[in-house]
């Protein structure tokens, strides 16, 4: 008998698919837990070959990312290594184990959560930090014992229906790749990244559904109908029908869409209207030029750097960008410099832990803590500049200091290449102090863009990923 539920739409469409319920990370390694004693050697020998692995990851992260991006960065993987040697952790997996018949996995997740639960406890703010790194490590080397070479998403089935409690920036970069049918989220808001992102690619998005991913199995059939706020679980042949006939009425209006789409925006009294996609892979930007787009609104870098264990150089970013824009050649291009901090992170930072992350280091105050990390951006864009319409933002500028800093880098970089940079440069206007002395600001760039999400966000003190506050929106 089909199951009928109702939540919030937040990205319009029709699709139907079987399930696929994403768990993420340590939560969706299959690890098996009680274990014979003939199995005690393999298990140990298990833990000592995931440990060594693990070892060899953080080896090449500490030398990449010291390369890369920040020598003091890169520190903290060396620190990484020490936890993962500890004699006294070491000698309590061995021992869980061996006392307590159970696998690596399960001895791993025992006893890192046991220090984990100790830091936490502490009132110290760097020993609390400490359970952040545990917590890492933990991760990763469960990645190791369950053998997991992939991120989650990255193999799901085309046609599914994903089913998560909600979804980070780092997982959508995934959705991007596949043909998945639709999305369904407990949580987020009509602003979320995730929420965002199933707009962007027309991804029929449905949320703020409690306890959703407890009621859905793998497989079950899923209709969802985002016009009508409604989701059909294991749906009856009578429901079947209906929604057959509503999706093939719905393909006939986009297809008229499509049609519209081809020709110039114009006003009533014939002004034409710029229209510019936002784009994060090269299917994008191929769909931008079948769709008539007059250009490239938005290229985030950070959809590049996500898809990356280790940071890009500059030969490896810029091969990417030439890929995905290679299709746009011949139109004007805005790409936004790296945006990270707050709820978007990278594997390979370790940003600092923050009382409030969104109010902390992020944008180009990131950017400006790791200069290194700025530069191999700017390498890569004044070199694309001399065969692309190109414009660069800087997200999250907040007064003329930050712009002048980011122009100092610029003739830097400008300097080391012999190069002179033939981009346009902007400011994004995402916080009130900007949007308050926009005018001081636009004296030193080229033009302004407004973030109207986090302007939103920080105008009426509501996150955005937070459904609890998101009728301020």
């Amino acid at each position: 008998m089909d199951i009928i539920t109702t939540g919030k739409a937040f990205s319009e469409g029709m699709a139907r698919g079987p399930a696929f319920v994403y768990v993420p990370d340590a939560e969706n390694m299959s690890i098996s837990c009680a274990i014979q004693k003939d199995q005690v050697d393999h298990e140990l020998k298990q833990l000592e070959s995931s440990t060594q692995k693990l070892i060899v990851e953080l080896d090449r992260l500490e030398k990449h990312v010291e390369r890369e991006i920040d020598k003091d960065l890169s520190k903290i993987f060396k620190a990484h290594k020490m936890m993962l040697c500890d004699p006294v952790m070491k000698t309590e997996m061995v021992d869980t184990i061996e006392r307590e018949l159970v696998s690596a996995g399960s001895a791993v997740k025992l006893v890192f959560n046991r220090w984990i639960a100790r830091f936490d406890s502490m009132n110290s703010e760097i020993m609390r930090q400490k359970k952040d790194d545990l917590q890492d490590l933990m991760t990763r080397l469960l990645g190791f014992i369950a053998e997991r070479e992939f991120h989650p998403l990255a193999n799901v089935p085309d046609g599914c229906v994903v089913v998560a409690k909600n979804l980070q920036p780092s997982d959508t970069v995934y959705l991007a790749r596949q043909s998945v049918a639709a999305v369904i989220i407990e949580h987020g808001g009509l602003t979320s990244h995730a929420t965002l992102f199933c707009r962007e690619i027309s991804l029929p998005c449905i949320g703020q559904i409690p306890d959703f991913c407890n009621i859905i199995n793998n497989d079950d059939i899923i209709i969802v109908d985002t016009f009508e706020n409604k989701i059909t679980v294991n749906p009856d042949h009578k429901n079947c029908l209906a929604f057959d006939k509503a999706l093939e009425e719905y393909k006939k209006q986009i297809s008229g869409a499509r049609k519209k789409a081809v020709g110039a925006a114009l006003t009533l009294d014939k002004k034409h209207i710029l229209v510019m996609s936002n784009i994060g892979n090269r299917i994008d930007a191929e769909n931008s030029v079948l769709n008539n787009a007059d250009g490239v609104g938005l290229l985030r870098l950070e959809k590049i750097y996500m898809t990356w264990s280790t940071p890009p150089t500059t030969a490896i970013l810029s091969n990417e960008l030439k890929s995905i824009l290679e299709p746009v050649i011949n139109l004007p291009v805005i790409i936004r410099l790296l945006d990270i901090g707050a709820d978007k992170l990278l594997p390979y930072i370790d940003a600092a832990i923050e009382t409030n992350p969104a109010l902390g280091c992020r944008g180009v105050r990131m950017l400006l803590k790791y200069p290194r990390l700025l530069e191999t951006q700017l390498y890569s864009l004044i070199e694309l500049s001399q065969a692309y319409d190109l414009s660069v933002l800087i997200p999250m500028v907040t007064t003329p200091d930050d712009i002048i800093s980011i122009k100092g880098y610029i003739e830097k970089c400008s300097s080391d290449l012999g190069l002179q940079p033939r981009f346009k440069l902007g400011a994004m206007i995402e916080t009130p102090a900007a949007a308050l002395s926009a005018q001081e600001l636009a004296e030193h760039v080229d033009f302004i863009s407004f973030g109207t999400n986090d302007l939103t966000q920080y105008t009426f003190a509501a996150d955005r990923e937070n459904a609890e506050v998101n009728n301020y929106f």
